[in-house]
């Protein structure tokens, strides 16, 4: 839909133990009438320490939609 933006995530930890966590957002844009743009990109990406469970990745993702000010156009979230 218009307007929103849907958001996937990822995490791992790398062999040394570093753990990291990514969202990208993908949206749809009218660039023209009757013309719609699907975009991607990466919205986030950083370390976590070994302990990432599902509560730390929940404000990881809260805390990078809010710095991109996107909360509210935020419409899915897939892990």
């Amino acid at each position: 839909m218009l307007g929103e933006v849907s958001l996937t995530c990822d995490a791992w930890q790398a062999s040394n133990t570093d753990a990291y966590f990514a969202v990208m957002g993908h949206w749809i844009e009218e660039v023209s009438p009757g013309v719609v743009k699907e975009n991607s990109a990466l919205f986030g990406f950083t370390q976590m320490n070994t302990a990432h469970n599902g509560a730390r990745l929940g404000r990881a993702l809260y805390k990078v939609a809010k710095r991109l000010g996107i909360t509210h156009k935020v419409s899915i979230i897939f892990f």
